[in-house]
This record gives C-alpha cells, sequence and structure tokens, in this order.
C-alpha cells in the first residue's frame, strides 16, 4: 500500500517525512505505540529523518523505549546510508500500517490518498534469511530471535551460513547477534568469524551447562541472557572480556558464583527475576562494577561484599523485597522503591489508614496536574519510581491507552476480592483518582470527589476544599500532606490487648482502687468502649446496665474495623466482671483480630 498526499489539487507520492506531521501528536502516540508493539522496526523507519522530526516522535514515545530508539537510530545512522534497503522497507511497513489504522487519522483522512502497490515477490525463507545476513553484513547487527523472524528452522539458519563459508571476512563485520538458545549451534560459523561483540541469547539455556567451543572465539562486551532460562551456567565466568551482563525475565533462583570471576565488568543488570532472591558474596570480587539494578526481582538482602567493589556509583533497588542495605551504600547513589500507596499487608490500622490515604490522595494530585500540563505519556516516566501496587497497575492501563469503561472493569475486579475493608476503600479511592488522570479531569474537582469518599478528622484535603468553596482559587495547590501524617508504633489494636492484660491484673490483684488510679480520662471524653466501661465499673453498676451503655457507643461506629474493635473492648469488659483469668481473656481478645495480630503475641 502505497500514500500519496493532495496538495492543490495535485497528487504526489507521499513520503514518511510528510505523513508525521498531519497525523498530529496525539496520533503518532496512538501509532507508534502500536506499530512497536507489532514488531515494526521504528529505529529503521526514522532513521536518517529531520532532527525536527525525530524529536516530534520522540516526545510522543512511551519512555520505556524511546531512550532504547534513539540510541539504535544513532547506531544506524552511522553505518547504514539514507536508502539502505532496510530503511525503505521499514518507512514502506510503517506506512502501510498507518493505512490499516486510519482511524486515528483525525481530520486530515481527505488530504492523504492510499493506492494498492503491485505486491513484492515473496523470498522463500531461507532466501529471506541471506538477505538478512547480507544486510546485518553492514548494519553490525542481526537479529535471529522468534520475535524478529518466522517460519525458519534451525536447518534454515544453517544452510543460510553454509553460503558464507567463504566470506567470513564479512560476517565478521557483525557485532550483536539476537539469537534464541536452541538456535546457537546453528550459528557456529558466526561465532568462528570472530565480530560477535553483544550477545543477546532468549529462552532456555538447553543444552548449554557445559562451556561452548565458541565462546573462545569471540571477544564479548555485552551478554543478555532473558526470557526463559532456569540457570545460569558456569562457564559465564570464563568470558574475561564481559563489561556488561544482563540476566532478566527468568525463572533462575541463584547464580553461579563464577560471576565472582569476571574482573573487567561495569553494569550487572538483574531485572524481572522473580525467584531470585540473594546474590553469591563472589561479586564482592568485582572491582570494577558500576551500576547493578535488581529492580522488579525478588531480591531480600544485597551481600555485605558489595562493600568491596570499590568503582560502585550507582544501585537500583525499586520494587524489591530488600529492606535494608549495607551501611556503606549511604555513600552511593541508590534508588529505592516510592512509598506505597496501598499497602500489601494483609491487614492496617485506622491510623496506618488515613496515613495511606494521605499519600495516596497527594500522588494523585502529583499524577494529574502532570497528566494536565505535559500529557498522559509523560507519567511514563513517574512510573519509574512508583511502587508496584494497584495505582500503578491502574495508571500503566491509562499510559498503555486503554479506555476508561475497560480500565475501571479491570480494577474493580480486583477490588471486588478484597476483603480487608481499609484495604478496599484505598483502592476504590485509588480507582476513583486513576479515571479522572485519565480524564485529566480539574484537580478542584478531583479533590473534593476523593474528600468526599472518606470520613477523617482534620483532613487536610477537608481544610483545602471549605477554602476553595469559599473563593480560595488555589487552595489545592499546596496542601500539606505530610504534615497530616501521623507515625504509628503500635497498632491500636496491640496497645488495647496490652492494656487490658495490664488492667486486669492489677483489678485481680489490687482491686478497683488501683484500677481507678489507671483510668484513661481522655480515653473516657473520647467515649472508648473500654476507657468508658471501666469507669462504670469502678463506680459501681452491674454488669447488664453496663452492657447496655457500651452497647449504645458500638451502635454509633460505623467503621466495621472500629466497630470490630469496640467489641472487643465490651467482650473485655464482660470478662472482668466475670473474673475470668487474664491469660483466658487476652486469648479471647486476640480471637477477635486476624493472624498479623496474633503474631504479635506468639
Amino acid at each position: 500500500m502505497e500514500c500519496f498526499i493532495v496538495e492543490e489539487g495535485v497528487e504526489r507520492k507521499a513520503e514518511l517525512e510528510d505523513i508525521l506531521p498531519l497525523i498530529g501528536e496525539s496520533g503518532i502516540q496512538h501509532f507508534f505505540r502500536d506499530a512497536y508493539r507489532s514488531g515494526i522496526n521504528l529505529p529503521y523507519a526514522l532513521a536518517h529523518m529531520a532532527n525536527e522530526m525525530k524529536k516530534l516522535v520522540y516526545r510522543n514515545l512511551l519512555m520505556r523505549i524511546r531512550g532504547t530508539i534513539a540510541k539504535d537510530i544513532e547506531d544506524i545512522e552511522s553505518r547504514c546510508k539514507k536508502d539502505c534497503g532496510q530503511i525503505q522497507d521499514a518507512r514502506a511497513e510503517l506506512i502501510s500500517f498507518i493505512e490499516r489504522n486510519k482511524k486515528w487519522l483525525y481530520g486530515c483522512s481527505e488530504r492523504l490518498a492510499w493506492k494498492e502497490t503491485k505486491p513484492k515477490e515473496q523470498l522463500a525463507p531461507i532466501e529471506k534469511l541471506i538477505k538478512m545476513i547480507e544486510e546485518a553484513c553492514y548494519s553490525w547487527r542481526l537479529y535471529l530471535s522468534i520475535s524478529y523472524i518466522a517460519n525458519i528452522s534451525k536447518e534454515d539458519i544453517r544452510k543460510a551460513f553454509s553460503t558464507f563459508q567463504g566470506r567470513k571476512n564479512e560476517l565478521h563485520n557483525i557485532r550483536t547477534l539476537s539469537i534464541t538458545a536452541k538456535d546457537l549451534p546453528a550459528a557456529a560459523l558466526l561465532f568462528e568469524a570472530g565480530g560477535i561483540e553483544n550477545l543477546l541469547i532468549n529462552g532456555k539455556l538447553t543444552g548449554l551447562s557445559e562451556s561452548p567451543s565458541w565462546i573462545h572465539n569471540i571477544s564479548l562486551r555485552h551478554l543478555s541472557l532473558s526470557y526463559g532460562p532456569t540457570f545460569i551456567p558456569d562457564w559465564i565466568g570464563d568470558i574475561q572480556s564481559l563489561k556488561g551482563l544482563t540476566i532478566e525475565y527468568t525463572n533462575v533462583k541463584k547464580l553461579p558464583d563464577s560471576i565472582g570471576n569476571l574482573f573487567a565488568l561495569k553494569e550487572l543488570i538483574l531485572e524481572q527475576n522473580d525467584k531470585l532472591k540473594s546474590l553469591p558474596d563472589s561479586i564482592g570480587n568485582l572491582k570494577n562494577l558500576a551500576r547493578l539494578s535488581v529492580r522488579w526481582s525478588a531480591i531480600e538482602k544485597l551481600p555485605d561484599t558489595l562493600a568491596n567493589c570499590s568503582s560502585l556509583e550507582y544501585v537500583d533497588a525499586r520494587n524489591t523485597s530488600n529492606s535494608s542495605f549495607p551501611d556503606f551504600i549511604s555513600s552511593i547513589k541508590i534508588i529505592k522503591q516510592s512509598p506505597e500507596v496501598i499497602p500489601k499487608k494483609r491487614s492496617i490500622s485506622y491510623l496506618s489508614f488515613c496515613n495511606y490515604y494521605y499519600t495516596l490522595t497527594e500522588t494523585i494530585i502529583l499524577f494529574l496536574d502532570k497528566a494536565r500540563r505535559e500529557g498522559l505519556l509523560a507519567l511514563e516516566e513517574e512510573l519509574e519510581n512508583t511502587s508496584e501496587d494497584f495505582f500503578r497497575e491502574g495508571i500503566r492501563l491509562v499510559v498503555d491507552g486503554t479506555d476508561d469503561e475497560t480500565t475501571q472493569h479491570i480494577l474493580t475486579l480486583k477490588i471486588e476480592r478484597e476483603s480487608d475493608p481499609y484495604k478496599k476503600k484505598l483502592m476504590e479511592i485509588a480507582m476513583q483518582g486513576i479515571l479522572c488522570i485519565s480524564r485529566r479531569d480539574d484537580i478542584s474537582d478531583t479533590c473534593i470527589r476523593l474528600a468526599t469518599m472518606v470520613d477523617i478528622k482534620n483532613n487536610p484535603l477537608d481544610v483545602a476544599c471549605a477554602k476553595y468553596l469559599a473563593g480560595d482559587y488555589k487552595a489545592f495547590h499546596d496542601i500539606d500532606f505530610k504534615e497530616a501524617l501521623q507515625p504509628e508504633e503500635e497498632r491500636e489494636e496491640i496497645r488495647f490487648i496490652k492494656r487490658a492484660y495490664e488492667i486486669i491484673n492489677i483489678y485481680n490483684g489490687w482491686g478497683l482502687v488501683e484500677v481507678e488510679k489507671c483510668l484513661d480520662k481522655d480515653g473516657i471524653a473520647a467515649r472508648d468502649v473500654f476507657e468508658y466501661g471501666l469507669s462504670i465499673l469502678v463506680d459501681g453498676f452491674n454488669y447488664e446496665d453496663t452492657d447496655k451503655v457500651l452497647t449504645m457507643l458500638i451502635t454509633y461506629a460505623t467503621d466495621p474495623v472500629r466497630k470490630n474493635i469496640s467489641m472487643a473492648k465490651r467482650e473485655a469488659i464482660k470478662m472482668i466482671y466475670g473474673d475470668q483469668h487474664p491469660e483466658l481473656i487476652k486469648k479471647t481478645l486476640i480471637a477477635y483480630f486476624d493472624d498479623d495480630i496474633a503474631g504479635e503475641f506468639k
């Protein structure tokens, strides 16, 4: 399919440079996101375009692919001329993709005309592969992984390379190879040529437990193992020339100690490894290691031997289970995950709920403000520093272009499965904020909506709403949520059980006179069920009358968690009246709460 542009009634063939400005920024965001997903080679399609055109595209690309594509374009332009076959093919493929998705051509479709062209003669798989290898000889890169080729067997790869038997000097120009692990033996001739510096291996490393012979024919600078490996072979440590090692998206549980033999290594990337919980102490041998990233992995603790990595400058530990860092790391640039806005704990206290609400609301306002100023794609950068939770999942859906109805449906399904009332409420608030961000709603409307979803005393958002409604239109721009945060050394439920146990022992040992000395006047004034019940007990009320008063207090509690605590407090008063043994009372009160609370008394 070819595109023609109509200007002043005259039709001429349109190049990609003619089409992109007409699409507009919103259209480019849609087209390029989906084109990238579809496997279109965007770096080749954009190579040698005018700088202004590239800038137009870059600012509308997702951040996670923007940097990679820009670097690839720079490499391609240094090796390939503008009329290179791969560049022309990639541009034609992108133009055809735009035609197939004409629904996004808002307001410019009448200026573009699409016409069928004579289809090119289809090459046989092996001929196509030979052409790829020939082009790689001057582009320096050869992609043979499953994401780049289809319907090509291991035997086809072997046959294609055999045609270059007398042209090893050309194969030596290929510096980067991306290949599926099972196809590695078929590319033996390429390794014999000795030019490979960057090797990307995808899939399970079946049959590679022993050191392959070709490893000594090349001088690898970077090795990447991803998507499928379940183990990392010991021979990795034999590649003394390695400066960069990437192991990501694997099921690897541990790394071999031999990694400590990679004395030239400067960068170690260990991301998205769900089963990798620790690193070998031998990493301390890497004196040249400058950058370490373990984000999105299951790492629980970084080894103390990292202190021996004298060149270490940067550690990225975002979204890991790691909660503590060796003391020496304080002098290193370290990126930790941002505070949670939706708790991962099974249950939280009321005070924690309030603190999470303040953090979540502040985050929603910051994201909304950025989306309104810079567009939804600008949130890609914010996601890099956002803790993995319900809120992040929702924002990812928005950034990826999911419509609001689908986003709400997905998030609602997650909310319905949550049993903890506080976490459920936070998820509902987060969903409301995510939808406001997606629509880029007015900040004042969003804040008023979020404020009405909770009933919290001294909520700074309520104060801001009151100011706004009184005419202060800047009320939502400088809310101090951090000032509202209240540290919680111990959960209310735990404090209550300890307090009840203490009072019961005082009552059994010294009687009502000593209990009276321990009454909490503030608790009584606030009509706390336990403190109020104690004061009535001291005054000599019988149990039946006391129970009626406490039951009336409980009826005012609308929060299900607060109500449950109040019922436990009434139970404590009842058991004190009944002269129950302190240990039995403690066990009974613990039974009112979840395992998180029970675990504190084991």
